[in-house]
Formats: C-alpha cells, structure tokens, sequence
C-alpha cells in the first residue's frame, strides 16, 4: 500500500521388505546441501548525473485473496493415524517414487542446512516456559533421528511442502507448512539466547506480520521464474523463489515481509501531504531498513553468504556490497546515501530516489481517497498497543 489503497503409505505392508541396513546405506548415500566475496568500492557514492535503474516496484492496488491452487485441503485426510493406510491407496509410491521423495526430503532439509543437535541441560529452577521449551527440542531431536523410517513424517514434509506455482494464506504458511522459514522461527522460539539457531530479529519480524492490521490480506507465493524475491503491493503478496537456498529463502522472506508490514501509513496520511523529498527519503530509508534486517538475521542465524545488493560502479561493471559486512564500519546514513545514488545491476530498474520520485504525483491525487483506509488501519494498530508511527 505504498501509495496505494490496502482494502482491497505407502502400502505399509508391501514396503516393510526394505530392512534397516538398506535403509541406513540409502541415508548415508544422501548428499548434504551445500559465498562469494567481493570487495566494495567506496567511490560509488558519487551522484549520477542521470540515474537509469531502481528498486522494487511499490505501486499498489486493492488487495485481492489469491489464494486457491496448492493450498492444503486436500492434504488434510492424509495425516495422522490415518497416513499410511492413505498412502497405501495412492498409485505413485513405488519404491523409485519412495526414493525420490526422501531424496527431496534429505535435499531440502528439515531446517537450514545441515542441522545441529541442540543439547538442553535440565537444571533444578526451570521455568514452565523452559521446561516447555527443552521438551519440544527433545521431541524435535528424536523426529529427525527417526526420520528416515518414519513414512508418516515424510508424507507430511512432501504435502505441507511449498511448491513452485503455490500460493498459501499468511496464516497457513507460518503455521502448517514445512519450510525453511517456518521452522528457523520455530526454532528460534524455543532457544534461548545465544544458542544457535536463536534470531530475536526473526522473531519479531513474523509476529509483526501475524498482526499487523491487513495480516488476513497476505499471500505467499511460490515462484521460481524470477530470479529476485519480492513484495507486490498491488496483489499483497510476498513472492519467494524456492530454487533459492534455504539461508537465502530466509533472508528475502525477512526483507518482503518488512515492506510488507511497514507501509509509513502515520507518516504518509497522519498530517497532510508530504513533501516530495519528505516522500522520496522516507521510501529509500524503507529500503535501507529492510537491508538491515536482513542482514541482522543473517547474522543471528550465522546463514553462509552474504546479504548482498548489486549494483554498477562508475565504469559501468557489475559490483556487489555486502551489507552484512558493510555495516561493521559504516552507518546506517552512510547505507541511505550509497542506495540513494546506487545503480542497481538489474536489468530494468531504476535508482531508488527515482524511481519513488516518479510515485509522487500519484501519491498525491490519491491523498483523498487513500486517507480515510489508511486512518482506519493506524486505529486497528493503536488499538493493539502500539505507536501509530510505527505502521
């Protein structure tokens, strides 16, 4: 809503045959998942006399309920007690079909990368919370080590798996789809501090998407035909690329999700009209903030890569900052000045100050008739305790 209105089994015994031996020399034939580095060059800040390329589209549009295709209903009645009995029924699980579906499961991972055993010490003064915390890690621990001979835990990864051409519901996503994203934050909630895999930043960024005021409005959507993720106003959705690393799905999901859930509604509609560098500052500042919370869940998580942002130097070449590794002597401003004269690489797109100055002039005839949507979802955010500044 940048300038635009937001309203709108297997047969279970047939395969029983398979002993444990042959089982283990399968998993241990499985290939594990597998940063360049690239220097950054300080004289790209210089201004261009005639700026070609920009960042993400922001225009917007009524927001429109796409979901349908890939979503989990006819999932459903393949769980639980009932998975193998089921899956007994379907025509597809032969033993090739078998290894192919535990292959994409090794593949994919049940979280990023390789995962790491987590040890939880019981101690005498556990909280309840800790308590909780430390059985879910046992549980979480004893399913993967059991994974590769539970065919009901497989089925369920193969179904609630996101699949290129999916679009999901927000709420079904984060809550019942087995993706990298989901599980780094389930993880992260039952860590504490300082234990790998624990990112408060992660944390905080899908609460925020789980109540901002249009939270029923968003969409994720499973597009491999792009090479970049993005965030399209216009549809409310974050499209994510799952030919992507599980690391790099993580990041661009934290990076849409901020533009998706911080839309200056206060700023933009609380007090008149801004001002057209007033407008064109704030939208570039988005763009810097989304960057940087990225990197810190990069971080947090310690994902391999970078977070980078490519974009042409002065000879015209190809370069690539890391953001990650950028921020450790730079400031947030200097980010703001780097991105508001950066030629980005891609093909197409235009410098961020430009390409938001275009936005200005339809930000403005639509004042009037995006104001009144844009107080009604500053109330709904008060309401909820927080700053009306903050939406």
């Amino acid at each position: 809503m940048s300038n635009d209105s937001k309203t709108d089994a297997n047969d279970k015994s047939a395969e029983k045959q398979t002993s444990r031996s042959e089982q283990n020399v399968e998993a241990k034939q499985r290939a594990d998942v597998n940063s360049s580095v690239t220097n950054y060059t300080d004289h790209v800040k210089s201004q261009r006399e005639e700026p070609k390329i920009s960042g993400r589209s922001k225009a917007t549009g009524a927001g429109a309920d796409a979901h349908g295709k890939g979503g989990l209903a006819s999932a459903k009645d393949l769980l639980g007690d009932l998975a193998h009995e089921t899956l007994a029924k379907k025509s597809d699980t032969t033993p090739e079909r078998k290894a192919q579906l535990m292959a994409e499961i090794e593949r994919d991972g049940y979280i990023v990368g390789k995962p790491q055993s987590i040890a939880q010490v019981p101690s005498d003064n556990e909280t309840q919370k800790e308590k909780a915390d430390r059985a879910w890690l046992e549980r979480r621990e004893q399913r993967r080590e059991n994974h590769h001979n539970d065919i009901a835990e497989q089925l369920k990864d193969s179904l609630y798996k996101p699949r290129d051409g999916q679009t999901w519901k927000l709420a079904d996503f984060l809550n019942r789809a087995h993706s990298p994203i989901s599980e780094a934050y389930e993880l992260s909630k039952h860590l504490k501090e300082g234990q790998p895999g624990k990112s408060n930043t992660l944390e905080e960024v899908i609460q925020r998407l789980q109540s901002c005021p249009w939270a029923d409005q968003i969409n994720i959507r499973i597009d491999g035909s792009g090479k970049f993720s993005d965030y399209s106003n216009e549809e409310n959705t974050i499209n994510l690329n799952p030919k992507h690393t599980s690391g790099k799905q993580i990041e661009e999901f934290v990076h849409e999700s901020f533009h998706a859930t911080h839309q200056f509604l206060d700023k933009l509609y609380g007090h008149g009209k801004l001002e057209k560098q007033d407008y064109v500052n704030t939208f570039v500042w988005g763009e810097v903030n989304s960057m940087l919370t990225e990197a810190r869940v990069h971080n947090d998580l310690k994902l391999p890569g970078h977070v980078d942002f490519k974009y042409k130097d002065e000879l015209g070449e190809d370069q690539t900052l890391h953001i990650d590794e950028f921020m450790r002597s730079h400031s947030p401003k200097d980010l703001f000045d780097f991105l508001y004269h950066a030629e980005p690489a891609k093909k197409g797109e235009k410098v961020y100050s430009q390409h938001y100055a275009e936005t200005y002039n339809t930000y403005r005839e639509k004042f009037n008739q995006n104001q009144p949507v844009a107080e009604a979802f500053i109330k709904q955010w008060v309401q909820k305790g927080k700053p009306a500044s903050d939406i």
